[in-house]
Parts: structure tokens; sequence; C-alpha cells
């Protein structure tokens, strides 16, 4: 595992030109013997101008790509301290305490990042316990200067992104003074320790041990890149050490004694051994390839029929379906089509019953006529019957008679009655 000590080689280096270089080498050796499976607790500093606050909040609340995040982690960052946005957060305290800033290229808050070593997160056991700590640090040692911050878990490594406001009260009155508020960084640094302590985490190495210079939070995510690559390094290096041993067991099979076995050999002698050993699999290989490309062509062969089958199976379902269509519509025809018929039948029928009336009516107009014939005005009748004789009255009546009695057969076989029925009259 890679560790703290190592992100300062590059002083080292530098080191070598100075005088008593020995000596530091010595201390830094004997620090990275003690310290080399120990994770750190990491605490960054920068100051922060009004002109930057855009920039960092657009950073910290991933509104903007970044470049170092995974976009599918995004969701898993949380709000700790303040609204979510810096610039209000900022304004909501200078407000509050009736601070204002001197102009724009003044520092009006410091960040501070707060992480720790990546071996420490591992599996995220310790995660909640670690933010517990921090949020701890933040509101007992800043209170409500501590306006803004977030977790970001979307990155290699879990840190804190805190916002700190350098507002004093003195002489009855709030004041911005950075300067004086934030404390010495190496006091900074053994505060934060003690406050991570009791997680197992130890404070970082001393400026006289390391020789490491103050690093700003724009240094962080190099180191933490250098940590990434040093781990893939590593990580390399385990596989290609596993590779060794499983060529050495692999070379004893093949000469069958240990002691033939060389300790040391080239690029040229493992290929030579390899190719040796997948020899005999090269023989079964072309069987296999053959079979292969047999189950291919079959599959092929299947795919094609099933594709015949459906384009056959969607055919028949749609002649299906247009026949059924055909019977529907030839069904709702034929219904159409007997009603007419009814309608029609019922015309006839009545046209029929119209030609029978017409023709009784005219039969009755006719018998209405002859017996207009008979009609006799009653004042006639009456003068006849008194200056007539005896034997007209009787003639006449019995003409009368004879028309009632030819009336009375007419109207039974018509039924017939006319409407100015003759009264019945003697002489």
């Amino acid at each position: 595992m890679f560790n703290f000590a190592e992100r300062y080689t590059h002083y080292t280096e530098k080191s070598r030109c100075e005088p008593g270089r020995g000596q530091k080498e010595k201390n830094l050796t004997a620090f990275n013997g003690r310290f080399s499976n120990m994770a750190y607790a990491i605490l960054r500093v920068e100051k922060t101008k009004n002109t930057s606050i855009a920039g960092k909040n657009s950073h910290n609340m991933r509104l903007r790509k970044t470049h170092n995040a995974d976009p599918n982690l995004k969701s898993q960052n949380r709000i700790l301290i303040g609204s979510g946005d810096l610039r209000t957060d900022i304004n909501a305290r200078f407000q509050a305490t009736n601070v204002k800033a001197r102009n724009s290229t003044s520092v009006i808050c410091n960040e501070l990042i707060l992480t720790a070593s990546p071996e420490f997160f591992e599996n995220n056991k310790k995660l909640e316990d670690w933010v517990k700590v921090q949020m701890e640090y933040l509101q007992n040692e800043f209170g409500e200067n501590a306006i803004n911050a977030v977790l970001h878990l979307d990155e290699q490594t879990p840190h804190i992104h805190a916002f700190i406001t350098g507002i004093e009260y003195k002489n009855g009155e709030y004041k911005l003074n950075n300067k004086s508020y934030m404390k010495k960084y190496e006091t900074m640094q053994d505060i934060y320790f003690k406050y991570n302590k009791p997680l197992g985490l130890i404070r970082g190495v001393k400026k006289e041990v390391s020789n490491a210079k103050y690093k700003e939070v724009k240094e962080f995510y190099s180191d933490i890149k250098n940590i990434k690559n040093k781990t893939n390094l590593e990580i390399e290096n385990n596989k290609i050490e596993k590779i060794r041993v499983v060529e050495t067991e692999e070379k004893k099979k093949l000469f069958r004694d240990p002691e033939v076995v060389p300790k040391h050999y080239t690029g040229a002698e493992v290929n030579r051994y390899i190719r040796k050993a997948l020899k005999p699999y090269k023989n079964e290989r072309k069987p296999l390839i053959a079979r292969l490309n047999g189950f291919k062509s079959r599959l092929e062969h299947s795919e094609a029929e099933l594709s015949d089958l459906r384009q056959n199976f969607n055919r028949r379902v749609q002649e299906r379906v247009q026949q059924e269509q055909k019977l529907a519509v030839a069904k709702a025809t034929a219904e159409q089509e007997q009603i007419i018929q009814n309608k029609n039948r019922k015309i006839k029928d009545m046209e029929l019953e119209i030609i029978e009336y017409k023709r009784q009516l005219k039969e009755n107009a006719s018998i209405s006529q002859r017996y207009e014939k008979y009609k006799i005005n009653s004042d006639v009748l009456d003068l006849i019957q008194e200056h007539k004789p005896a034997e007209f009255k009787q003639l006449f009546n019995a003409a009368i008679a004879a028309a009632d009695a030819e009336y009375s057969q007419k109207q039974q076989n018509n039924n017939y009655t006319p409407q100015n029925k003759p009264k019945a009259l003697k002489l």
C-alpha cells in the first residue's frame, strides 16, 4: 500500500544538494519503515476570495463537469452545512453580523478539505463515524463561522469541502479578520489530529521530519492522483509476481525435476515453455472449432427456418383477420337485405289492401248512385199521399219495398252503409 511519506520523495531529491542531506534521508527512511501501514488524517486549507466563490460552488455542487468525479455517484454526495449555495450562505453570515468585504479581491473565507488516507475508507465501514467526527470538529472549532460543508463520495477518496468565515466579535462589534482568526497551520493540524485520533488516524509528518512544505487545495487532487497511480502500480507488480509463480510451477511440471528449473530465465524461454505446454491443447482446439462451426451453421439454418415460420404465421393470421372481416360485412349485408325484403313485403301488402279498398269504394259508389234513384223527397210523398187514390199508394208501397229489399241484399254482401238512408214510407 502506498504510504504518506512517498508523496514527499521529491523533497529528498532536492535535499541531496543541501548540507546534512544524509541525516534527512535517514529520518525519511525511518519514517517510512515505522508508518508504512498506517492511515493519516489529512487537512488542507486555502484562502477564498470573492472572485472565486462561483467557481468553487460550481465544483462542489457539481454544476459543471468534474473530470475526477464519477457522474453515476453524484447522487451520493451530501450537503452537511448550509443551503447548498456558497454565495447565499456567505451573504447570510455577513448580513447577520453586519460585516462587509473591503473589495472584490479581499479574502472573505477559507476553504478546508478534510479527508484521510484512501485505505482508511476501504468498504466504507468507517465512513459514517468519520463524517460525525468531522462535523464535531467544524462545529466545535468554528461555530457559526462554519457556513457551508459538502461531502463528496463520487471521487476516488471521500472528503469534505468546508468554508469558514473569519468573523470575530470584539469590543461590541463583528469584524472580518481572517489572519488573526485562522490559527497557524501547524496548530490547526494538531487540533484536527486530536479529533481524528480516536478513529485510529495519525497526524501528518511535521516539517522538520518530512521536509514537506505547505500544500494548497489545488495540490490535494495531485496527491490523490499520485496515491492512485502508486496503488495501481503495486497491484500490477503483485499480478506480475503471481504470474511468475504460476510459470515456475508449470516449468516444474514440464521438466518433472525441480532441480532442472533455472532460477532466472529470459522472456524467450518463458514463451518457449508456454508454447510447449499449450501444444496439446492446440491439437484439441481444431475439432472443437469444427464442432463450433457446425453448431453455428445449424443455428443459422434454424434461425432461417424460424424466420420463415414466423412470416407464414403472420401471413395466415392476416388472411384470417381479413376473412373474418369479410364475413362480418357479408352478415351485416344479409341482415340489411332481409330487413329491406320484409319492408317491401309489408309495402306490397299495404298496396293490395289499398287496391281492395278502392274497389270497394267504387262498388259502394255504384250502389249509392242506384239508391239515389229511389230517394223521394218527403214533401212530394206527402202531396202524393194526400191527392192520389188508394191503388196508387199500394203500387208505390210495393216499389218502396222492392228498393228496401235490394238495399238490404247489397248491405249484407258489401258491408256498406250509405249516409242518407231513406225513411220507411207507406202510402
